[in-house]
């Protein structure tokens, strides 16, 4: 297991942090098939937070202080919470919403990850080849720090294990 997976990205106790009537408002709401709006969003954001990185060319394995996701990750279970929480598009919960995934996207956006290629897993090909893994940062490191990247720095070096 990894450091991204094995980490608990954000806590009630964050939430709360952020907006003082969390989680307990959405634990109040109830959906008509009987879970509360606060249900599972811990999970959909980490899964959210995964997806951006991968998405961004970032291998989660990678990651060594996972901690720093926090800020990002109550982001989206405020928005997702708020989003499960609105019945119309025109409602608070649904501007709260609109509000925290724009937080979200400014946040995981310019987050400078501690990051380590070396933990993201080699493949090799039946050819021989030996490559990252294909969701993983193709083969580079920051050169003036190969333990810190941030998605939008491009100044790269060639991983020694990827030939």
């Amino acid at each position: 297991m990894s450091a991204f997976s094995d980490a608990i990205l954000c806590t009630a106790a964050d939430l709360t942090q952020q907006e003082s009537r969390m989680p307990e408002a959405a634990k109040n709401v109830r959906t008509p098939s009987g879970y509360t709006a606060f249900d599972g969003k811990y999970d959909l954001a980490k899964e959210a937070v995964e997806k951006w990185l991968r998405k961004h060319g970032i291998h989660p394995d990678g990651i060594t202080n996972p901690a720093q996701l926090k800020r990002a990750a109550v982001y989206k279970t405020l928005e997702l919470c708020y989003r499960d929480m609105g019945s119309k598009q025109d409602t608070v919960s649904w501007n709260k919403a609109d509000y925290y995934a724009a937080q979200f996207d400014e946040e995981i956006s310019t987050i400078d990850l501690d990051f380590d290629p070396t933990l993201v897993p080699v493949v090799q090909t039946p050819g021989g080849d030996r490559h990252q893994e294909r969701s993983s940062l193709p083969g580079i490191t920051h050169a003036e720090n190969p333990r810190h990247f941030t998605p939008h720095r491009r100044w790269y070096a060639l991983d020694p294990r990827v030939g």
